[in-house]
């Protein structure tokens, strides 16, 4: 099974201006995913045909080879074919595309960023950049639930990152200073994350990354929320306005009732209406601790994730 996660590059006009100068471009990336806890296996740099020609004659293994970084560091310009021609002879990452449609393929493997390790479900993933902002990263296991695993290790821990420096932006702007060093900026996580088994293109399996546990349960639950609070307020109107809507509601409906009765009849509807909104704001607030322990992915599988997104991937 695969697993692709769409994640944006924050702050965008960074990444836009270091697009022309391709290497400094992947080494600030690379510098990005240091900061998440991400180190690459291997730097994944431009070759040209005679120099990985000349790696295959001396024997060595091509498909673990390390690109030297020597010609991205004298040279400012990207030769996509350079860099397809060293991930087409490396295993590890043919292996992640294995199932990817020939084109995509194609397309992600001549600006790939890095091979990397997640030590949560034990197995690689690639980083691809699709434009200057955006970014792929692909996972590929065999069972599911280290699939799972995996995709829900890097998605914390970039949200933990993103957490992270917003908060030290803050402090810099209450001190009124700029922070200026070691900003590598940050990653924004698109919101759904899709499953796919091998030699099939629709998603069998539909990710949602959990941004915020209230927006979430807003998002999913309004109408339980919109019941919680009419109910609420209605109980708490009736409440304060019973000993006076009583004798009105003798005079006008209940005629043959005495005040008493009328009033203890309200007092019984807003104590229902109360039970309600108890009931079922406590059914929100175990649904709110839910998103709280399940983030960073609600995992949706069956039809629904199939409806929901027929892409290619």
């Amino acid at each position: 099974m695969r697993a692709l996660i769409r994640a944006s590059l924050r702050p965008a006009r960074v990444f836009d201006q270091l697009w022309d100068d391709y290497p400094a471009y992947r080494k600030h990336v690379l510098s990005l995913f240091r900061n998440i806890g991400y180190a690459p296996k291997h730097s994944v740099f431009p070759r040209s045909e005679a120099s990985l020609a000349a790696g295959a004659s001396a024997g060595g293994d091509i498909g673990h080879f390390n690109p030297s970084p020597v010609n991205a560091a004298t040279s400012s310009v990207h030769n996509p074919t350079d860099t397809y021609e060293v991930c087409a002879n490396w295993k590890e990452i043919t292996d992640i595309f294995e199932d990817v449609p020939q084109d995509l393929r194609l397309q992600e493997m001549q600006h790939m960023i890095m091979l990397g390790y997640s030590s949560e479900g034990q197995g690689n993933f690639v980083v691809c950049a699709i434009n200057p902002t955006e970014l792929h990263i692909r996972f590929r296991q065999s069972l599911f639930e280290r699939l799972r695993v995996s995709s829900e290790g890097i998605c914390q821990k970039i949200q933990s990152h993103r957490r992270r420096r917003a908060f030290i932006k803050r402090v810099w702007r209450a001190l009124r200073r700029i922070h200026q060093n070691g900003d590598s900026g940050y990653l924004q996580l698109k919101p759904d994350i899709d499953v796919l088994e091998p030699h099939r293109d629709n998603a069998t399996i539909v990710g949602h990354i959990v941004q915020s546990a209230t927006r979430e349960l807003i998002k999913t639950y309004y109408g339980e929320i919109a019941t919680a609070v009419v109910t609420f307020v209605i109980a708490l109107y009736l409440f304060f306005a019973a000993p006076s809507l009583a004798p009105k509601a003798q005079a006008w409906l209940f005629r043959s009732y005495d005040k008493g009765y009328v009033q203890g009849a309200i007092e019984r509807i807003y104590s229902a209406f109360l039970v309600t909104a108890f009931i079922t704001g406590l059914d929100l607030g175990m649904k709110w601790f839910e998103f709280k322990k399940d983030r960073p992915i609600r995992w949706n599988s069956g039809i629904d994730a199939i409806k929901q997104r027929k892409g290619r991937l």
